[in-house]
């Protein structure tokens, strides 16, 4: 949702150039990208996509909290101050995605399946990510409409849910054949707890 209606927030939030608002986070969008990859060798993949979900599920509270208090008028005279927060909080948003949950899954579909189902499985990947894309880009203006300045707060759960699934259940790929990290999704699946 923050990648398509991006310009309509920075509008919201009174940039008077909401284009060059979209070309800003587009740019901070290239740029974590090409960090993004030096990064997963270093820090690893589990360790970015929980640092990346959890910068986003922090930005989506804050953006969140701003949109409520502008739109109830609990801050007097904070509108600028709310407005300005709105803009980094999408910012923020953006570049926490493109160090961790933008690229690192597609990283670790290739390393988790054996070489012969991997076309498949990484095919209806992308096919359930186009799927639910659609779906927010559609959904997405419904939601606003329902749930007004709290339209963040569904996503805000889903990556609570997100941050509490990759703990638990996501083993670090880094440096690990695909034996070693099949053995460890049998243990998962037994009730263990990922090795990091």
């Amino acid at each position: 949702a923050v990648f398509f209606y991006s310009t309509g927030f920075f509008a919201a939030a009174g940039l008077s150039n909401p284009v060059l608002g979209t070309l800003l986070a587009s740019g901070i969008n290239a740029i974590a990208s090409a960090l993004a990859v030096p990064l997963m060798e270093t820090q690893g993949r589990k360790k970015l996509l929980l640092t990346g979900a959890a910068g986003m599920l922090g930005s989506a509270i804050i953006l969140s909290t701003a949109l409520c208090l502008k739109a109830w008028g609990s801050v007097g005279g904070g509108g600028a101050f709310l407005d300005s927060l709105s803009i980094l909080a999408i910012i923020s948003f953006v570049s926490f995605f493109e160090l961790g949950p933008g690229p690192i899954p597609w990283q670790i579909g290739a390393e988790i399946f054996p070489e012969e189902p991997r076309a498949a499985a990484m095919g209806a990947g992308a096919a359930l990510n186009w799927v639910f894309n659609a779906a927010v880009g559609l959904g997405f203006p419904l939601m606003q409409s329902g749930l007004g300045p709290l339209a963040f707060g569904p996503f805000c759960v889903v990556l609570a849910y997100w941050l509490y699934f990759t703990k638990r259940y996501v083993p670090e790929t880094q440096g690990k054949s695909i034996t070693e990290i099949q053995a460890e999704f049998a243990d998962i699946s037994a009730g263990g707890a990922p090795k990091d």
